[in-house]
């Protein structure tokens, strides 16, 4: 069995330069946990990656049973914002101004 240290995909040091750039603290038993557990996506991305798809048929059976194979047009609709804007507490220029929420 790999011992875990030479399996890991994502460092303890990552994680903590991630955690810094998304301004969160965690704690060293979170940076452990979390170490472990992005480890084991990255393992299934790894796996996901070895996918040959140089020859899968676009479209799965699951996706033409259920239609998602057949997309409308992306075409620009006729507009439909009298009632929001009506609702809206300020509307100026095709823009919504609504009360601040957070500082």
């Amino acid at each position: 069995m790999e011992d875990k240290a030479q399996r890991r995909l994502i460092t303890r040091d990552e994680v903590e330069a991630t955690a810094s750039l998304a301004a969160i603290e965690v704690s060293d038993a979170d940076i452990e946990r979390l170490t472990e557990a992005l480890g084991v996506v990255l393992e299934h991305f790894s796996v996901i990656e070895k996918v040959e798809l140089e020859t899968t048929v676009p479209g799965t059976p699951v996706e033409r049973r259920c239609g998602l194979d057949e997309l409308r047009a992306d075409v620009a609709a006729p507009e439909r914002g009298g009632e929001a804007v009506a609702a809206a507490p300020d509307f100026e220029d095709d823009l919504f101004f609504v009360p601040r929420v957070s500082e």
